[in-house]
Protein backbone atom coordinates (compact mmCIF):
# COMPACT_ATOMS: atom_id res chain seq x y z
CA UNK A 1 0.00 0.00 0.00
CA UNK A 2 1.35 3.39 -0.99
CA UNK A 3 1.27 6.07 1.70
CA UNK A 4 0.46 9.47 0.33
CA UNK A 5 1.68 12.66 1.92
CA UNK A 6 0.22 16.11 1.31
CA UNK A 7 2.11 18.72 3.25
CA UNK A 8 0.69 22.18 3.92
CA UNK A 9 2.11 25.19 5.73
CA UNK A 10 -0.08 26.87 8.33
CA UNK A 11 0.25 30.47 9.54
CA UNK A 12 -0.30 30.89 13.29
CA UNK A 13 -1.91 34.18 14.26
CA UNK A 14 -1.02 35.01 17.86
CA UNK A 15 -3.86 37.55 18.02
CA UNK A 16 -6.22 34.56 18.15
CA UNK A 17 -4.68 33.37 21.45
CA UNK A 18 -7.54 32.56 23.85
CA UNK A 19 -6.14 34.52 26.79
CA UNK A 20 -5.02 31.55 28.90
CA UNK A 21 -1.31 32.25 29.16
CA UNK A 22 -0.67 29.20 31.34
CA UNK A 23 -1.85 26.64 28.84
CA UNK A 24 -0.94 28.88 25.89
CA UNK A 25 -3.83 27.66 23.77
CA UNK A 26 -4.43 29.29 20.42
CA UNK A 27 -6.59 28.91 17.36
CA UNK A 28 -5.13 28.12 13.96
CA UNK A 29 -6.23 29.88 10.78
CA UNK A 30 -5.59 27.79 7.68
CA UNK A 31 -5.13 30.09 4.66
CA UNK A 32 -5.99 27.31 2.21
CA UNK A 33 -8.86 24.85 2.02
CA UNK A 34 -8.58 21.16 2.89
CA UNK A 35 -10.55 18.92 0.54
CA UNK A 36 -10.87 15.21 -0.08
CA UNK A 37 -9.73 14.42 3.45
CA UNK A 38 -11.57 12.56 6.21
CA UNK A 39 -9.12 13.52 8.97
CA UNK A 40 -6.12 15.73 9.56
CA UNK A 41 -3.26 15.36 12.01
CA UNK A 42 -0.15 17.39 12.86
CA UNK A 43 2.93 15.21 12.45
CA UNK A 44 5.47 17.84 13.42
CA UNK A 45 5.63 21.44 14.55
CA UNK A 46 8.48 23.92 14.63
CA UNK A 47 8.78 27.64 15.26
CA UNK A 48 11.87 29.72 14.43
CA UNK A 49 13.29 31.92 17.15
CA UNK A 50 12.39 35.03 15.17
CA UNK A 51 9.18 36.90 14.53
CA UNK A 52 8.75 37.47 10.81
CA UNK A 53 8.89 35.04 7.93
CA UNK A 54 9.20 37.04 4.70
CA UNK A 55 8.26 35.03 1.63
CA UNK A 56 5.95 35.04 -1.39
CA UNK A 57 3.56 37.99 -1.57
CA UNK A 58 4.81 39.31 1.78
CA UNK A 59 8.01 40.39 0.04
CA UNK A 60 6.18 43.08 -1.93
CA UNK A 61 5.52 46.15 0.23
CA UNK A 62 2.97 48.52 -1.35
CA UNK A 63 1.71 52.00 -0.56
CA UNK A 64 -0.07 54.79 -2.42
CA UNK A 65 0.90 58.45 -2.35
CA UNK A 66 -1.57 61.21 -3.18
CA UNK A 67 -0.21 64.54 -4.40
CA UNK A 68 -1.78 67.95 -5.02
CA UNK A 69 0.60 69.76 -7.43
CA UNK A 70 -0.97 73.19 -6.95
CA UNK A 71 -3.24 74.85 -4.39
CA UNK A 72 -6.79 74.42 -5.58
CA UNK A 73 -5.80 71.80 -8.14
CA UNK A 74 -6.89 68.18 -8.23
CA UNK A 75 -5.06 65.47 -6.36
CA UNK A 76 -3.25 62.77 -8.33
CA UNK A 77 -1.83 59.51 -7.05
CA UNK A 78 0.70 56.80 -7.81
CA UNK A 79 1.16 53.35 -6.34
CA UNK A 80 4.68 52.46 -5.24
CA UNK A 81 6.34 49.31 -3.98
CA UNK A 82 9.62 47.75 -2.95
CA UNK A 83 10.71 44.16 -2.49
CA UNK A 84 12.05 42.59 0.69
CA UNK A 85 14.50 39.67 0.67
CA UNK A 86 13.35 36.19 1.68
CA UNK A 87 14.10 35.06 5.21
CA UNK A 88 13.33 35.28 8.89
CA UNK A 89 13.78 38.61 10.64
CA UNK A 90 13.45 40.15 14.04
CA UNK A 91 11.24 43.23 13.90
CA UNK A 92 14.17 45.62 14.38
CA UNK A 93 16.05 44.03 11.47
CA UNK A 94 12.97 44.09 9.26
CA UNK A 95 12.37 47.77 9.99
CA UNK A 96 16.03 48.53 9.26
CA UNK A 97 15.73 46.80 5.88
CA UNK A 98 12.58 48.75 5.04
CA UNK A 99 14.17 52.05 6.06
CA UNK A 100 17.11 51.33 3.76
CA UNK A 101 14.69 50.96 0.83
CA UNK A 102 13.41 54.48 1.41
CA UNK A 103 16.82 55.98 2.19
CA UNK A 104 18.40 54.47 -0.93
CA UNK A 105 15.36 55.27 -3.10
CA UNK A 106 14.84 51.61 -4.00
CA UNK A 107 11.19 52.36 -4.71
CA UNK A 108 9.34 51.36 -7.88
CA UNK A 109 6.48 53.35 -9.39
CA UNK A 110 4.01 50.70 -10.50
CA UNK A 111 2.44 52.66 -13.37
CA UNK A 112 5.57 52.41 -15.52
CA UNK A 113 8.09 50.34 -13.54
CA UNK A 114 10.44 53.29 -13.01
CA UNK A 115 12.64 53.20 -9.92
CA UNK A 116 11.57 56.47 -8.36
CA UNK A 117 9.52 57.87 -5.50
CA UNK A 118 8.08 60.74 -7.53
CA UNK A 119 4.89 61.09 -9.54
CA UNK A 120 4.45 60.46 -13.24
CA UNK A 121 4.28 63.68 -15.27
CA UNK A 122 4.98 65.87 -12.22
CA UNK A 123 7.99 67.81 -10.93
CA UNK A 124 7.70 66.84 -7.28
CA UNK A 125 10.50 65.70 -5.00
CA UNK A 126 10.46 62.45 -3.05
CA UNK A 127 8.85 62.34 0.38
CA UNK A 128 11.20 61.51 3.24
CA UNK A 129 9.95 58.41 5.05
CA UNK A 130 11.22 57.36 8.46
CA UNK A 131 10.23 54.02 9.95
CA UNK A 132 11.42 53.08 13.42
CA UNK A 133 11.01 50.29 15.97
CA UNK A 134 11.07 50.82 19.74
CA UNK A 135 12.68 47.76 21.34
CA UNK A 136 11.15 48.64 24.72
CA UNK A 137 7.52 49.24 23.75
CA UNK A 138 7.72 47.18 20.51
CA UNK A 139 5.93 50.03 18.78
CA UNK A 140 6.57 50.65 15.07
CA UNK A 141 6.32 54.24 13.85
CA UNK A 142 6.01 55.73 10.36
CA UNK A 143 6.72 59.42 9.76
CA UNK A 144 6.34 61.19 6.39
CA UNK A 145 7.89 64.55 5.51
CA UNK A 146 7.13 66.13 2.14
CA UNK A 147 8.18 69.66 3.10
CA UNK A 148 5.90 72.26 1.50
CA UNK A 149 4.39 69.78 -0.95
CA UNK A 150 0.80 68.68 -0.34
CA UNK A 151 1.12 64.90 -0.16
CA UNK A 152 -0.50 62.05 1.74
CA UNK A 153 0.53 58.40 2.00
CA UNK A 154 -1.65 55.38 2.71
CA UNK A 155 -0.58 51.79 3.28
CA UNK A 156 -1.97 49.56 0.54
CA UNK A 157 -3.36 46.06 0.19
CA UNK A 158 -4.87 44.46 -2.91
CA UNK A 159 -8.06 43.29 -1.21
CA UNK A 160 -9.51 41.99 2.05
CA UNK A 161 -8.13 38.48 1.45
CA UNK A 162 -4.51 39.51 0.92
CA UNK A 163 -2.04 39.55 3.82
CA UNK A 164 0.73 42.15 3.85
CA UNK A 165 3.87 42.87 5.84
CA UNK A 166 2.07 45.95 7.22
CA UNK A 167 -0.14 43.62 9.26
CA UNK A 168 2.91 41.77 10.55
CA UNK A 169 4.17 45.13 11.78
CA UNK A 170 1.00 45.73 13.79
CA UNK A 171 -1.31 47.61 11.43
CA UNK A 172 -4.84 46.22 11.36
CA UNK A 173 -6.45 45.20 8.08
CA UNK A 174 -9.09 47.91 8.58
CA UNK A 175 -6.35 50.56 8.68
CA UNK A 176 -4.90 49.61 5.31
CA UNK A 177 -6.35 51.12 2.13
CA UNK A 178 -7.58 48.61 -0.44
CA UNK A 179 -6.89 49.16 -4.13
CA UNK A 180 -10.63 49.49 -4.75
CA UNK A 181 -10.76 52.39 -2.25
CA UNK A 182 -8.09 54.57 -3.89
CA UNK A 183 -10.44 56.54 -6.13
CA UNK A 184 -12.80 57.22 -3.24
CA UNK A 185 -9.95 58.49 -1.11
CA UNK A 186 -8.81 60.78 -3.91
CA UNK A 187 -12.36 62.19 -4.15
CA UNK A 188 -12.33 62.94 -0.42
CA UNK A 189 -8.99 64.70 -0.77
CA UNK A 190 -10.32 66.77 -3.69
CA UNK A 191 -13.14 67.92 -1.43
CA UNK A 192 -10.68 69.44 1.07
CA UNK A 193 -9.73 73.10 1.17
CA UNK A 194 -6.91 74.14 -1.18
CA UNK A 195 -4.46 74.64 1.68
CA UNK A 196 -5.13 71.33 3.40
CA UNK A 197 -1.97 70.05 5.06
CA UNK A 198 -0.83 67.19 7.23
CA UNK A 199 -3.08 67.87 10.24
CA UNK A 200 -6.23 68.25 8.17
CA UNK A 201 -5.51 65.09 6.19
CA UNK A 202 -4.77 63.01 9.26
CA UNK A 203 -7.86 64.19 11.12
CA UNK A 204 -10.52 64.54 8.44
CA UNK A 205 -9.86 62.02 5.71
CA UNK A 206 -9.72 58.79 7.65
CA UNK A 207 -12.36 56.46 6.21
CA UNK A 208 -14.44 55.44 9.19
CA UNK A 209 -11.67 56.89 11.37
CA UNK A 210 -9.52 53.83 10.70
CA UNK A 211 -7.42 54.17 7.57
CA UNK A 212 -3.75 54.91 8.06
CA UNK A 213 -3.31 57.90 5.76
CA UNK A 214 -1.02 60.67 6.83
CA UNK A 215 -0.31 64.04 5.32
CA UNK A 216 3.27 64.98 4.67
CA UNK A 217 3.07 68.77 4.41
CA UNK A 218 5.24 69.93 7.32
CA UNK A 219 5.71 73.54 6.19
CA UNK A 220 4.50 76.20 8.62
Amino acid sequence: MTERHHYKYVVLDSSKENGNAVQAKFNVQIPHGITNASRVCVKSFSMPNVIHSVYGDLKTVRFVEFYRPTDGGNWVYDIFNFTLPDGYDETADLVTTMQAKFTNNEITRESDGTVTFTHSGQTDTATTVTITHDTNSYKNTLVFDSGSQHKAIALLVEDQNTHTIWESLGFKKAQILKVSEISGMRDRLNALASGAGADVIANDVLIGGLKFIRGGNTAS
